[in-house]
Formats: C-alpha cells, sequence, structure tokens
C-alpha cells in the first residue's frame, strides 16, 4: 500500500556515489502510510552478499514505524525479510544478508518505511 510520502532521490544525502533513495516522509513531518521503492537484480550462481547502507529516521516505536528491506520475486511477493528495524538514532549503518538461497534467479531488493 503506497501512501501519501513517496519516495525520493536526493543528491544532499547520499552516502557514497551521487544519491541516495529516501523512503518516508522527509525532514519536518510525518506522513502515515507506506512509502517503498525496490531495484531488480540478478543474483550470481555463486550466491553472493547483498550490502547496503541506510540512514534510519523516526519518532515513534515499531508498534508504529518501521524501516524494512524484502527479498521479493519478480511479482512482489516476499521471499525473504532482510531487516525489519524501527531506529531513532539516525546515522549511517550497514546491512548485509546471503544471498545464496537465490543463486542465479531475478529478485528484487525492496526498501519500505511505514509511519
Amino acid at each position: 500500500m503506497m501512501g501519501t510520502a513517496r519516495p525520493n532521490w536526493l543528491s544532499r544525502a547520499a552516502h557514497s556515489g551521487s544519491f541516495s533513495g529516501h523512503v518516508g516522509s522527509l525532514p519536518g513531518g510525518e506522513t502515515p502510510g507506506d512509502s517503498a521503492f525496490s531495484q531488480p537484480l540478478t543474483v550470481p550462481a555463486s550466491g553472493g552478499t547483498l550490502s547496503y547502507w541506510y540512514w534510519p529516521r523516526t519518532v515513534d516505536s515499531i508498534s508504529f514505524d518501521w524501516q524494512d528491506a524484502y527479498v521479493t520475486d519478480t511479482n512482489g511477493a516476499i521471499l525473504a525479510t532482510v531487516q525489519h528495524t524501527c531506529e531513532t538514532t539516525g546515522g549511517w549503518r550497514n546491512q548485509t544478508f546471503d544471498m545464496t538461497p537465490y543463486a542465479g534467479q531475478t529478485v528484487r531488493i525492496e526498501f519500505l518505511v511505514h509511519q
């Protein structure tokens, strides 16, 4: 379910490179609902490790807000939950996940924030 907080691509808050994906409300407010984007990828035949950096930000508890990442099939069905957190401290954090079970498959990595 997509809420009114659209995902954004920001150049001022990139961990590396030129842009970062931002899900959820921009600083200064909170728009209830879900905000998400996904990226398809083909997992190498050897499997490998998914690694990404995220900057958590919320004012609530996991009862109300959360930051999720999933491995989904190409139709959006969740195959695995990579992350289900509610962190309020901010600052870049690294998350890794073993992709061996999906070796040789095309999947999507979905990032979702619920507010």
